[in-house]
C-alpha cells in the first residue's frame, strides 16, 4: 500500500509543471587544441593564484604605494567599491586570473579562478587580500 501512496505522491497535479533540468554529464572531453591550451599539473594543488601570477607585481607593492602605480602593475584591475569612513575614503580595486589547466593523463580541462581585493585609503595602499575583506 504505502509505494502505491509514494507513487501517487509523486504524480503531477493538474495545472503543475514540474521542471527538471539536469545536465550533470560530469567533465567533457577536451580537444586536443584546449588541452594544448593549458597547463598540464600534476595535481589539483599546482594551479596558480593572483599570488603566482603576479608574483613581481605583489613584490613591488607596500603599503603607501599610490593607486596610480598599482593600476600601471596591474592595467586590468577593476574598481569594486568606495567607502567613506569619516574623512578617510577606502577605495577597493579586484584583480582576478584564470588558470586553465589539466592533470596529467586526463583529457579534461579545468580552469582556476583566483581573486584578490586591493584596499587604497586617500589613494594609498593599505593593504590586500581576500576578496571583500575590508580594512
Amino acid at each position: 500500500m504505502r509505494p502505491l501512496l509514494l507513487i501517487l505522491a509523486l504524480l503531477p497535479l493538474p495545472g503543475c509543471i514540474f521542471v527538471a533540468d539536469i545536465d550533470d554529464d560530469g567533465p567533457r572531453r577536451a580537444t586536443p587544441a584546449e588541452l594544448a591550451a593549458a597547463r598540464e599539473v600534476l595535481s589539483a594543488s599546482d594551479v596558480r593564484g593572483v599570488r603566482d601570477l603576479h608574483a613581481a607585481q605583489l613584490a613591488a607593492l607596500e603599503p603607501g604605494t599610490p593607486v596610480a602605480r598599482f593600476r600601471e602593475s596591474f592595467p586590468d584591475a577593476v574598481f569594486v567599491e568606495s567607502r567613506q569612513d569619516g574623512d578617510a575614503r577606502t577605495d577597493a580595486y579586484s584583480v582576478r586570473t584564470t588558470d586553465p589547466y589539466h592533470l596529467r593523463g586526463k583529457r579534461t580541462v579545468r580552469v582556476h579562478e583566483d581573486e584578490a581585493w586591493f584596499f587604497f585609503r586617500n589613494d594609498q595602499l593599505i593593504k590586500w587580500g581576500p576578496a571583500n575583506f575590508w580594512p
